[in-house]
């Protein structure tokens, strides 16, 4: 999936969860670095 697409899931778990934890969903929309793996080559995570 792209970062795109990333975000959007990240803020429809938000956007479900935030009144029942909201420190929880303050670290993930604080937590800019979440999704830099979806910039890499595919299959890049297997070489390192």
């Amino acid at each position: 999936s792209t970062t795109q697409e990333g975000k959007e899931m990240i803020q429809t778990f938000i956007d479900k969860w935030q009144k029942r934890y909201p420190r929880m969903t303050y670290s993930l929309q604080e937590t800019e670095n979440l999704l830099t793996f979806t910039q890499f080559p595919k299959g890049f995570c297997c070489e390192v």
